[in-house]
């Protein structure tokens, strides 16, 4: 946005630093670019607008990220991701967009996590595999931690809302040995509560989850040297009554779902995670290296019907990354290479038995299941400034994937398995793949550019990772993406624009088919996205500023191969908005008793479909956010807000139970809250 405000040193900053992202750093692209070196579209977030638009997680970061949708698909634990008529819808474990911190990637039950201490976020639309040695296929939402240094900083923020909800973060950094070792901290707990109640057990504000989370830091850097190493440690866990669902015909209701005697949903999920890098520098180049640790635990349970389903998991994840990459200005050619390892481990227990109130049961059938994925990859990618306004860019990544599976379908503890057959099956398959990318870029003028791109990307062969038969044993292949976009920046004085047009082909798209509860992922379809996107910023009077912007993408199957569902070919991509659009004002007035901070945010979703044959509809919607901040002293910020002013109610996610009606899960309404940001420096 043309304005921000360093909620750090508690002063606006200047119009002519703060008003286009041209003077922003992109580090996503591994070589520190400004984004008007940047063949593809970019937007970047500091931490002064995720404060006030109340973004506390990754969750909520479409309410900033223009052309996003992220919501749940049952619960957080399967993200449901959409950007430019490209989704997860139809593979819950493997999100559209694929998110880094500080240089890592996050698993994809992990996607949705609170952000503990971010300096900024940055997305780069469309496939980055030759940027990044995970493929990012639809694009990379990268997210960048404050790092500590010389500077000491000690602030809280707290805050309550609507249905009970609060949080409260703490975070304390700087210099622990002047000149050398830096180190920070930060640790937060939040409730984010839900509205449905369950009349078997009393229980309310379902849907809802509480969490406690905390990183900290450690900079070994000394003055003067041309490297430096971090270390970096985090973790969460996260209580929640999600998978919780009303009738799709009566979404307005808050009366709990569960066709059958009724339980209360639950969800455990506790992480942490670990990093340690490096970098050194010399002549143009540096070099970086990081390694780092993942681990996972959840389990959850929910009724359906007459059922329980109970499904505990384990993942472990290993990450090593070495990359080479030119840096400085003035150059006539930028580069990156880089070496990638991931190891992934899943394992998986699944239980679903007949529910009976009162009873501990166990005569249901346990599924186990264990699944690993490997894969080493080399990439390159480059800029020829070929003149001081043209230049063209290339990349490529070469990888291969090694997956394999095991599971088994065993009686329950009391050796009764009903009418569901024992069965074991595995599996293994390997792969490589060649992905490639293309653009040019052209300055018109001082303030005028345009780029055109070609690029690949996709997801890796493999197996389900939720197997149900012995269909399971059998791989399905990669899913390829192929995307074309042309685009054009505008950037003087008091105005940023940026505009882009795109197209999107995927072939062999992983997807879900059979009935519910025995799906099995098979290469189902093919599909087309065709679009285009819009933002302006304009800082029409000093500290006001406007930003808007739109995305339309129509998103359909060319072909549905699946043999049962061939009359799919035709329709809309589920889980794909027929438009984003989004208009933020944000200002400052300055009065006696300290400097206010209005600020509107205005969303309209298109029609979209939650099913393949498109009878699951959720029409277009909008919403309205308000806030005001009031800073009366340097060190203190109060802002009371209201998200969806209007109380508007909304379908998030909806399915065929496949035991009676169709059930949906719904927005929250309205939530009023205030935040208090107190800062010592």
């Amino acid at each position: 946005m043309a304005f921000t405000f360093d909620l750090q040193s508690g002063e606006a900053a200047s119009l002519e630093d703060a008003k286009t992202l041209d003077a922003v750093v992109v580090s996503a692209t591994k070589r520190s670019d400004k984004i008007e070196d940047i063949n593809g579209s970019v937007t970047v977030v500091a931490a002064e607008q995720l404060q006030q638009a109340q973004v506390r997680d990754t969750g909520s970061l479409d309410r900033v990220l223009p052309g996003v949708q992220i919501g749940y698909g049952s619960s957080q634990l399967f993200p449901i991701i959409s950007l430019r008529g490209v989704t997860s819808s139809q593979d819950f474990y493997n999100p559209t967009l694929t998110f880094y911190i500080d240089g890592v990637p996050q698993m994809p039950a992990l996607a949705m996590q609170a952000l503990v201490d971010v300096d900024r976020v940055e997305l780069l639309r469309g496939p980055q595999g030759t940027l990044f040695g995970k493929s990012a296929q639809g694009g990379v939402v990268n997210i960048v931690t404050r790092q500590p240094d010389d500077k000491p900083f000690l602030w809280v923020d707290m805050g309550t809302a609507s249905y009970g909800g609060y949080h409260a973060k703490a975070s304390a950094g700087g210099a622990l040995i002047k000149g050398n070792l830096y180190g920070s901290a930060t640790l937060l707990t939040q409730s984010q509560p839900g509205y449905l109640r369950n009349p078997s057990t009393g229980t309310d504000n379902l849907g809802g989850a509480r969490g406690l989370a905390g990183a900290m830091r450690l900079r070994y850097a000394p003055e003067g040297a041309s490297w430096e190493v971090n270390f970096n440690a985090s973790g969460e866990c996260t209580r929640a009554h999600q998978d919780a669902y009303v009738v799709f015909d009566n979404y307005r209701q808050d009366v709990l779902w569960s066709g059958g005697d009724a339980l209360d949903p639950t969800l455990r999920r506790c992480s942490n995670s670990e990093s340690l890098s490096g970098s050194y520098r010399f002549g143009d180049w540096t070099l970086t290296a990081m390694t780092a640790w993942q681990r996972l635990h959840y389990a959850y349970s929910y009724l359906w019907g007459s059922y329980e389903n109970w499904q505990p998991e384990r993942w472990r994840q290993n990450v090593q990354e070495v990359r080479l990459a030119t840096n400085g200005a003035l150059r006539h050619w930028d580069v990156v290479f880089g070496l990638y390892r991931q190891a992934v481990a899943q394992q998986r227990t699944s239980r679903f038995s007949e529910y009976v109130v009162g009873a501990n049961d166990s005569t249901g059938p346990f599924r186990h299941g264990r699944s690993h994925l490997d894969t080493l990859a080399a990439y390159a990618d480059g800029t020829l400034h070929l003149t001081p306004r043209f230049d063209i860019g290339a990349g490529a990544r070469v990888s291969q994937d090694k997956a394999s599976t095991q599971f088994s379908q065993t009686p329950g503890l009391q050796g009764v398995a009903g009418e569901l057959p024992i069965f074991s099956g595995q599996g293994r398959v390997r792969r490589s793949h060649v992905l490639g990318q293309l653009s040019a870029g052209y300055r018109l003028g001082s303030h005028w550019n345009v780029y055109a791109r070609v690029a690949q990307g996709y997801k890796p062969a493999g197996f389900n990772l939720a197997p149900t038969s012995l269909y399971d044993a059998k791989p399905f292949g990669a899913e390829d993406l192929i995307s074309y976009e042309m685009g054009m920046r505008f950037a003087q004085s008091d105005v940023a624009l940026r505009a882009a047009v795109f197209r999107n082909e995927t072939r062999n798209m992983q997807m879900y088919t059979g009935i519910p509860g025995y799906q099995i992922i098979t290469n189902a379809g093919k599909a087309q996205s065709n679009g285009a996107e819009f933002n302006v910023d304009w800082s029409f009077l000093p500290g006001w500023t406007v930003a808007a912007g739109s995305t339309v993408a129509a998103a359909r199957f060319n072909r549905f191969d699946y043999s049962h569902d061939t009359h799919y070919t035709g329709q809309r991509v589920p889980f794909v908005p027929r438009y984003n659009a989004g208009l933020h004002v944000q200002g400052e007035l300055a009065t006696t008793a300290g400097s206010l901070y209005p600020g509107m945010d205005v969303r309209w979703v298109g029609t979209q479909s939650f099913d393949l044959a498109g009878r699951l509809v959720q029409p277009a919607y909008s919403s309205v956010d308000m806030r005001l901040g009031w800073r009366p002293t340097r060190q203190l910020l109060v802002t009371a807000y209201a998200l969806n002013l209007a109380d508007q109610r909304w379908r998030t996610f909806a399915m065929d139970s496949g035991m009676g009606p169709e059930v949906t899960m719904v927005n929250l309404g309205r939530i009023i809250g205030v935040d208090v940001h107190i800062g010592w420096f």
